[in-house]
């Protein structure tokens, strides 16, 4: 089965049907060994949470995770053309989801939501989006609501700990607990949700999806719309640089 394409899933996202999308990097690999190398799984927690939770809350991400894999729709995972010039967990990610996991047959580039920014078709999607709703760490509403987005809603959780200087209730457990509450009162059916929460925030997208709406885990795209540097050689703390993809400027 060959891959679906940005194209096909924009097209998707104008059906009836619910469709959950969730993309898995090494950072997703890394949590699925979990204790088999505890130093990289607590690396990486404490890179996202900011802190090293118990070992019971570590295994609760872990086991989320895998659920939020099995359970997708479509699983986006790395199909970079100089993978193997990548680390050895970029490397593996595929191998090690189909070691820990039964993920869905339909799959999809990792970078697909770049495929979607970079192709215009979040510009041609946002703006159809009467009642658009999102999870992320960037307050974009002024900007949705110049795309065309009447009633955008956020979910608002902690940014990444390692590029923030951000001090509040931490996303998992304190906002993690609260999300469905929040889904059930905005209300899911047939919206559509973006969501960049992270390896702890892949099962949102199911979530919505489980009551009838469409998600689309589209991860570090919040912080290019917010103008936040947090890929790439110039990444940084609250490295704030407005591009053209600065949705919120004037």
């Amino acid at each position: 089965m060959s891959d679906i394409t940005a194209d096909t899933f924009y097209r998707l996202l104008y059906t009836k049907e619910p469709v959950s999308l969730v993309r898995c990097g090494d950072g997703e690999k890394i949590v699925l060994d979990g204790f088999r190398n505890p130093g990289k799984f607590n690396a990486v927690l404490k890179r996202q949470l900011g802190f090293s939770p118990a070992i019971e809350e570590a295994e609760d991400i872990r086991r989320n995770l895998i659920e939020a894999i099995n359970n997708c729709d479509i699983l986006g995972v790395p199909r970079h053309k100089n993978l193997d010039n990548l680390s050895g967990d970029w490397q593996d990610v595929e191998k090690t989801i189909n070691i820990y996991c039964k993920p869905p047959a339909k799959r999809c580039s990792l970078d697909i939501h770049y495929d979607f920014l970079e192709g215009g078709y979040f510009d041609k999607l946002i703006p159809n989006q009467e009642h658009l709703a999102y999870i992320s760490c960037r307050e974009l509403d002024k900007g949705f609501r110049k795309m065309g987005v009447k009633y955008p809603s956020i979910y608002a959780i902690a940014p990444e700990a390692k590029f923030t200087t951000y001090i509040g209730p931490p996303h998992y457990p304190d906002q993690f607990n609260k999300v469905e509450r929040w889904m059930d009162k905005v209300g899911a059916e047939n919206k559509l949700l973006l969501v960049g929460a992270g390896f702890i925030g892949k099962i949102y997208c199911n979530w919505w999806r489980d009551r009838g709406g469409k998600a689309f885990d589209i991860g570090s795209v919040f912080d290019e719309w917010a103008g936040m540097v947090t890929r790439g050689p110039d990444r940084g703390l609250d490295n704030f640089n407005p591009s053209k993809y600065y949705i919120n400027g004037d």
